[in-house]
């Protein structure tokens, strides 16, 4: 009796054991899920950009971009990010038809956007999706090719977009997601003046590329 005894109370014991490993590792695993945003990151991507100033010049373009962040918990995420893009110029006339007359009338340019911004992710605790909202503070410019020398108009605005990330290891992610900048150009340089302007930026971007989790 007292050795059936001692072998159920080890068959017991094995199974506790057992059962307190098995919850150690899922804890472990979902903790582990739970902390793929955390910590610092490098973003490449390239994409695509569509942009309208002041309701009536349209233009198109591709370009790349890189961010630089940190994740200070699961959800939190802030970065600094830039974009550059060739632009071309695809339609520059006024509601009616008529031809716009501005200072600037080059039909390609360089585009610019410095960001300084935050995501919101929302977690799974199972599984490598990661999907997120994105805000920034948004600084724009863009420089014109004329034959007097370059023109660059500059300004400010608010980016608002969201994507997802999905996880291929534990410390890279495919990321990709749509953002759209509302804006403003309020100043102009151009052949060494200064020229205060007020014209109207929205832009939209496609974007899709590569999130490297650094030092895990």
């Amino acid at each position: 009796m007292r050795t059936v005894s001692l072998f159920f109370c080890s068959l017991l014991l094995v199974g506790a054991i057992s059962t307190v490993q098995a919850q150690e590792t899922r804890t472990a695993d979902e903790s582990k899920s739970s902390s793929h945003t955390r910590g610092l990151f490098l973003h490449g991507r390239i994409g695509g950009h569509g942009l309208t100033l002041d309701g009536t010049e349209v233009s198109s373009g591709r370009g790349i971009g890189a961010k630089l962040g940190y994740g200070f918990s699961p959800i939190l995420t802030l970065y600094l990010g830039l974009d550059i893009a060739g632009m071309d110029v695809a339609n520059r006339t006024s509601p009616d038809g008529t031809e716009i007359n501005r200072s600037v009338t080059s039909d390609t340019y360089a585009l610019a956007l410095i960001d300084l911004g935050f995501q919101l992710n929302f977690l799974s605790k199972s599984g490598p999706l990661v999907p997120y909202v994105d805000g920034a503070l948004t600084g724009v410019g863009a420089g014109y090719e004329t034959g007097a020398g370059t023109a660059v108009y500059s300004g400010s605005g608010v980016s608002l977009g969201g994507g997802l990330k999905y996880f291929v290891t534990p410390s890279v992610a495919l990321d990709g997601g749509a953002r759209f900048l509302f804006g403003d150009y309020d100043q102009l340089e151009i052949e060494q003046q200064d020229l205060d302007v007020e014209l109207d930026v929205v832009s939209a971007q496609l974007h899709a590329g590569l999130t490297f989790y650094l030092f895990r």
